[in-house]
């Protein structure tokens, strides 16, 4: 994460966006649109991330991606399972990805192309990667 910029949907209690920042991250920009978890988000980045690096938005992270004007290094997402389809929230976040930038979606188990991504399955959970050339 040496120098990235990350970004970090469905941000829950932002253990991933702090996570990167620790292992180097440049900046962190963290979207969470559940009031409750945004809460819990803000308290750890203010605990935690005494760098300042980073930028809490308060947001549905669909709309995010339609909206965002900014490029990232590294986009990580872990959606409530079911509720997201990851063919929608990886086209729409592929237009934000720098080149050699990296895709990172946690989700439920199931089949996906494995000719677009990598999959790592973990029980019941998979994680699926792509790299932009």
């Amino acid at each position: 994460f040496n120098g990235k910029v990350v970004l970090d949907l469905f941000s829950g209690s932002g253990s991933l966006g702090i996570e990167a920042l620790s292992r180097g991250a440049s900046k962190v920009v963290s979207v969470e649109n559940n009031r409750k978890n945004f809460k819990i988000l803000s308290q750890n980045f203010n605990k935690i991330a005494t760098n300042g690096s980073y930028d809490l938005i308060f947001m549905d992270a669909i709309k995010f991606l339609k909206m965002s004007k900014t490029y990232f290094d590294i986009i990580i997402c872990d959606p409530p399972y079911n509720k997201y389809d990851h063919i929608e929230v990886f086209n729409k976040s592929i237009k934000l990805i720098k080149s050699s930038g990296f895709f990172c979606m946690e989700m439920e188990k199931k089949i996906v192309d494995e000719n677009i991504f990598r999959v790592k399955l973990y029980g019941d959970t998979q994680v699926i990667l792509w790299t932009k050339k």
